[in-house]
């Protein structure tokens, strides 16, 4: 995350330099209010035309791109509404793998427990001090079309180069119960070490309504009670809290391999809505916009966090 996050601050300075060098004649506060804007409405159309559409449902996506939003509509303080922010946008907590490679070179667990955490360098994911075997190679984690050959069977294989993301769906890996205290911190209840008990204490904290409730109220067919049958003791299968259900539905409804309806209704509900309300997006101004940054291939028109990457000069 730390080294997307740095992947982000040298697109924008590489898109300083790019209008620095298109429009010599400008001054300090031009260039950086129009690098400003390309880098917010690049990002912008990455986010709309290949995340979301990766991520949710297609006939909800659609619906909502061409329709707006109807049940989000945030006033001139926008804030993102619990059923987002404590469950439908933590989706993605499924998706963590027990260990990562971030280049060709270099394993490990996302977290080791046997590490001391006061360590400035663990040898797992967690952080620390920079160090050059945890370097990101991004043609592992997104598709840069780039094969490689592997051995199967003892025979050569060429296959994709980028690994596939986990399905979404209410499996949690293991280091997940198990999460690491910070430096200097104390241990903290049991229920607190798990990812799932948190999110689920943030449910009852927040009385979020049930993944079924939101699923009738949305005009939705909810999940059947046989379909969530493994909550039966714990009398939920019938009144899912929201986060798993979303899971849940996503694995029955899409085979893990997007959101169901209920989760991307609240997603596409709420990306939408912050665009318009943000009266400076590309959304809001002009939806029909095309991104003017050359593409990895040289071509303009079109952009994806591929194009983003290589174009921050760190793929």
């Amino acid at each position: 995350i730390s080294q997307l996050h740095l992947a982000f601050l040298k697109f924008h300075n590489q898109v300083i330099d790019y209008v620095a060098h298109r429009k010599p004649k400008a001054n300090p506060k031009e260039i950086f209010e129009e690098a400003r804007q390309l880098v917010r409405w690049h990002y912008q159309y990455i986010i709309v035309n290949q995340f979301l559409k990766a991520t949710l449902d297609p006939k909800v996506y659609e619906q909502v791109k061409k329709n707006g939003p109807t049940i989000f509509k945030p006033s001139a303080k926008p804030k993102m509404p619990r059923e987002f922010q404590v469950a439908a946008y933590r989706f993605g907590h499924s998706q963590i793998r027990p260990g990562y490679k971030p280049n060709q070179g270099f394993g490990a667990p996302i977290f080791d427990a046997a590490i001391d955490p006061e360590d400035g360098d663990p040898n797992d994911l967690r952080g620390g001090r920079r160090a050059p075997r945890r370097f990101v190679e991004w043609d592992i984690f997104f598709d840069f079309g780039v094969q490689e050959v592997a051995v199967k069977d003892g025979k050569p294989v060429v296959q994709p180069r980028v690994k596939k993301n986990k399905r979404i769906d209410p499996f949690i890996s293991t280091p997940m119960f198990d999460l690491p205290v910070g430096p200097g911190l104390l241990e903290p209840a049991e229920d607190i070490r798990t990812l799932a008990g948190r999110n689920l204490e943030r449910h009852l904290q927040h009385q979020l309504p049930s993944g079924q409730a939101i699923a009738k109220e949305l005009g939705y067919e909810p999940l059947k009670p046989e379909e969530t049958a493994e909550l039966k003791d714990l009398k939920f299968h019938e009144s899912t809290p929201l986060w798993y259900y979303i899971l849940k539905e996503a694995l029955v409804r899409q085979g893990g391999q997007r959101l169901g309806e209920v989760g991307s209704r609240i997603l596409a509900e709420v990306f939408f809505g912050l665009l318009l309300s943000d009266a400076s997006s590309y959304w809001s101004k002009d939806r029909n916009w095309k991104p003017t940054l050359p593409r990895r291939n040289g071509t303009t028109g079109d952009f994806t966090i591929v194009d983003l990457l290589t174009f921050a000069r760190v793929a």
